[in-house]
């Protein structure tokens, strides 16, 4: 597992590792700069294909809510109830 908290650390982090993940699991809003669905963007380019992604966010925003859903990524809201990521996490990785 590797943690990063913005999308430039996690492209970083990606092009240090030989193998991409098995999946990216990435909060929407990671503060300033580029946002969780630029981070996946940058962790697929770097391996050229599309890895696994989930998307957690606690932005009810219309807008937020529509870009989110409209990533094609599985969408999971906070507060995240255990039992909803670990089906989502099963079903990605099965």
């Amino acid at each position: 597992m590797t943690a990063s908290a913005h999308a430039a650390d996690a492209e970083r982090v990606a092009r240090e590792r030989p193998e991409p993940p098995d999946l990216i699991l990435s909060d929407l809003h990671l503060g300033e700069g580029p946002d969780g669905l630029d981070a996946i963007r940058a962790v697929r380019g770097v391996y050229g294909h599309d890895v696994p992604a989930i998307l957690i966010t606690g932005d009810t925003s219309k807008e937020e809510i529509r870009r989110a859903n409209e990533s094609g990524h599985t969408v999971l809201f906070k507060p995240l109830q255990p039992r909803k990521l670990f089906n989502a996490l099963r079903g990605m990785v099965a």
